[in-house]
């Protein structure tokens, strides 16, 4: 579900609206490629520079991002383990509209499954979009009651 918070504009169409739309749309599709495992398609959503902050507080690069990811999804194959995760909400907001660009915050929930242990977790991913771009992404997560 994404909720938007209200804008300083009253029309749906205007122009602020409209980036605003705009900037949760890119972040949305980095996220639809990434479930989908379409990491080709992730990159068509990033800046050349974009460095993404792990919940380990480790900066990579878009490549070696996605390296992890396909390393990380071999091992859990390898493993018999399922991995899972949803956007529960996501918004934008434009903390200086003198600099350009939105803040686009989203809240996920995911589990891993393996024969004798679930491990599930919600996680809030903050991205910066700007130009059409993800110019810089910070992912934390906590740990919920394992079953």
């Amino acid at each position: 579900m994404i909720r938007r918070p209200p804008r300083s504009t009253l029309s749906s169409s205007s122009a602020a609206s409209d980036v605003y739309k705009r900037q949760i749309n890119i972040v949305a599709g980095f996220n639809d490629a990434w479930q989908s495992k379409d990491f080709d398609k992730m990159k068509d959503y990033c800046a050349d520079s974009l460095t993404l902050t792990q919940g380990n507080g480790v900066a990579v690069a878009i490549d070696k991002f996605i390296e992890e990811l396909k390393e990380n999804e071999l091992e859990r194959q390898e493993n018999s383990i399922t991995f899972e995760w949803k956007t529960d909400q996501m918004f934008s907001v434009d903390l200086d509209p003198k600099i350009g660009g939105e803040h686009v915050h989203v809240y996920v929930s995911a589990k891993w499954v393996n024969d004798t242990v679930t491990n599930a977790f919600r996680g809030v991913n903050r991205a910066y979009v700007i130009d059409g771009k993800i110019v810089d992404w910070e992912g934390f997560y906590r740990s919920e009651a394992n079953d």
